[in-house]
């Protein structure tokens, strides 16, 4: 199965909507307990995922592309992101200096890891052409054989 961004669009519907309905169920239906709270911030960070997996690809897709490239891997820093804020929040820690470092850091790692695979990129390409150059070169020279010894 290709991943399309048409495809991405629909599974971050998919998501998004399962985990919206269990978070639902879980506010509406259960008192509020440690392992209960745990499982409703990984929800909201399941449901963060799914929303910009969502919007994401159907952006990618309206501008007329169909490779999803680093659409799941943004919408897990984002959905990742949401869940350090929502414990630190709920812990009373969260106050908007460290907030911000958070966002900071999440978009610092998003530039790193974009860095990393674009220079990977260009270094598997050259790295390709300059072997398909050479084996090129090589052979279209045609070999003569030794050279003959003239006497002096």
């Amino acid at each position: 199965m290709v991943v399309t961004t048409r495809t991405l669009t629909w599974m971050g519907i998919i998501i998004t909507l399962i985990s919206a309905v269990t978070l639902g169920i879980i506010v509406l239906n259960a008192p509020p307990t440690p392992p209960l709270i745990a499982l409703f911030i990984g929800y909201l960070g399941l449901t963060t995922f799914g929303l910009f997996t969502t919007g994401h690809a159907l952006i990618q897709h309206l501008r007329g592309r169909t490779q999803p490239h680093g659409i799941l891997r943004r919408s897990a820093i984002a959905g990742i992101t949401v869940i350090i804020l929502v414990v630190l929040q709920y812990q009373g820690l969260l106050v908007l200096p460290l907030s911000l470092v958070i966002l900071l850091m999440a978009i610092v790692i998003e530039i790193t890891i974009y860095l990393y695979l674009r220079r990977r990129a260009q270094v598997t390409t050259s790295s390709s052409a300059s072997r398909g150059s050479t084996s090129h070169t090589v052979s279209s020279h045609t070999r003569k054989g030794p050279k003959k010894r003239t006497k002096s």
